[in-house]
């Protein structure tokens, strides 16, 4: 029994000294980490149901007749064309928003080979990153043009580290980088800046070095302008010009909230919205800001090089000031102040010797708060990034997907939709047709930004009227809102117990219970009255 005892746990040794070996082979262990993230992404994206921003994007490149179109629809969108280019190839193969989700984790599923293959990190931080909130959840599941910042950042890092003569490569990767989003472009701007311009010139500003930087800079300069003139007017359009950039302890505050926010996203679990939300600054906000102030002095911990911190604090800096100035704070914006962080790290590693890596496992070059710290945020960003997922996974993102495969079900597709405006964005990509919307009285898709939204949907007169043009074509039609219909409007319409109106609503269902507050939707049948 000793023997086969022995035996038995030989063999185990064995196995588990061969699984090691095994994941030891950088090249094997990258691919097997790989396809496990885009396997447990699948999933995620089979049960995430996308809002109105996702399908913003997705109508937009879908209803886009040529790429003229396309150029021309996306001036009210505050963002550059690379992800409208990605989605209008898609949408003319298939009308299901599903293939832009897979197209998403597929960039995603790159970005975590190339993160896993090329990082200078050690496995353990590797494997707590893409964990994290924002390379797991909602740089993943949620189909925006983010993740194109991060394809393009690692895209550039592990150039930058191979090679850094190499100006002219450098700056048109950050060009791409410059043209996946506003904050990716204040990310390449700053990298541009001290990795390229900075570095070179430092070193003599009257050499033949300083001459070499005139064509990486034009090159540079080009690609930026490109989509700051096609964003330019919806950037404008978003500018808070009340806001004041004043230097007092409060704006301090609320810059170190920022920071804090963007290195520690772990959302409020007791909130059933949990999207957007920061735990501790829902449940204590004075000490959140208390702890972003001093999380402002964590990279003077984890960074050693001056250009990491350079790029660090400018980046938060500048990112600080987007959110002040536009007064849009939600989570994936300050997302990218924690991979400025993560540039600046591996930025400090590409320049050390391979065996002296400053994130690999070994006490003697690493100090013990600089580990403690980055093992804070990883573990915080991993938690959150987990039960995001978990959360997304249990309860309905949107209502929209739930709301058409009830129209389906019922065999009611083919019938005209008519919503407000902007509830129906959602709807009308899964449905994968125009709807009628209420506020501009004609068939749409996507929201046109410059008109109002946010108002009630409509009153007996406007509703009136859009059933009398709807109802011209067709026997019935389908009234899908994101609020329930007026108890006035009710009186007049339901069941048909005036005389006044010569239509008639029924109830149809309702589909509550969404994570977005206005992704819930009330479904109602209208008809024309028998004479």
């Amino acid at each position: 029994m000793q023997l086969g005892g022995k035996k038995i746990i030989l063999n185990q040794n064995f196995y588990l000294d061969s699984i090691k070996r095994y994941l030891r082979h950088k090249a094997t262990s990258s691919i097997l980490i790989t396809v496990i993230f885009f396997i447990v992404s699948f999933i995620g994206i089979q049960h995430h149901e996308i809002w109105m921003d996702e399908a913003q994007a997705w109508l937009l490149s879908r209803d886009s007749a040529n790429l003229s179109a396309l150029f021309s629809n996306i001036h009210i969108e505050g963002h550059p064309i690379t992800w409208y280019l990605l989605l209008y190839v898609i949408s003319k193969f298939s009308l299901d928003p599903f293939f832009m989700q897979l197209s998403h984790i597929g960039l995603s599923t790159l970005a975590a080979f190339l993160f896993i293959r090329y990082s200078p990190f050690n496995f353990n931080i590797k494997i707590l990153f893409l964990l994290g909130y924002y390379v797991f959840y909602e740089y993943n599941l949620i189909s925006r043009n983010y993740i194109l910042c991060l394809l393009f950042l690692y895209v550039f890092l592990i150039v930058y580290s191979r090679n850094k003569d190499n100006l002219i490569l450098h700056a048109i990767l950050l060009g791409f980088l410059a043209n996946s989003h506003l904050i990716g472009m204040i990310l390449a701007g700053i990298l541009f800046l001290v990795l390229v311009l900075w570095n070179n010139l430092k070193k003599s500003f009257f050499s033949f070095e300083t001459r070499k930087l005139l064509l990486p800079t034009l090159i540079f300069a080009i690609l930026v302008i490109i989509p700051l003139h096609q964003m330019s007017g919806a950037v404008i359009s978003n500018v808070n010009f009340h806001s004041q950039l004043e230097f007092s302890f409060q704006a301090l505050s609320r810059g170190a909230i920022v920071v804090y926010k963007g290195l520690f996203p772990f959302p409020n679990i007791k909130d059933f919205h949990f999207w957007n939300t920061n735990y501790l600054i829902s449940m204590m906000k004075p000490l959140a800001g208390t702890i972003g102030m001093l999380s402002i002095l964590i990279p003077l911990f984890v960074i050693k090089k001056k250009e990491g911190l350079l790029i660090f604090y400018i980046n938060a800096f500048l990112t600080s000031v987007f959110i002040f100035i536009t007064q849009m704070s939600a989570t994936r914006y300050v997302g990218m102040i924690f991979f400025g962080l993560v540039a600046s790290l591996w930025i400090d590693d590409s320049n050390e010797e391979p065996h002296k890596s400053q994130l690999q496992e070994n006490p003697y070059f690493r100090p013990i708060l600089s580990k403690f710290f980055i093992y804070l945020i990883l573990l915080v960003q991993a938690s959150a990034g987990v039960v995001a997922w978990v959360s997304d996974y249990r309860y309905p993102f949107s209502q929209a997907k739930a709301c058409n495969n009830y129209i389906n079900s019922k065999n009611l597709g083919k019938l005209p939709v008519v919503s407000h405006y902007c509830a129906g964005t959602a709807l009308s990509a899964y449905l994968q047709k125009k709807v009628y919307y209420t506020s501009i009285n004609a068939y749409g898709s996507f929201c046109d930004w410059s008109y109002p939204y946010d108002h009630p949907c409509c009153n007996y007169e406007q509703l009136t009227s859009v059933l009398e043009s709807v109802l011209a074509k067709s026997d019935s039609t389908l009234l899908i809102f994101h609020e329930p219909i007026a108890d006035s409007l009710k009186s007049k319409f339901l069941n048909g117990r005036t005389q006044n109106t010569n239509f008639r609503l029924t109830h149809l269902q309702n589909f509550t219970g969404s994570v977005i507050r206005n992704e819930n939707f009330y479904a109602y049948l209208a008809f024309r009255r028998p004479n």
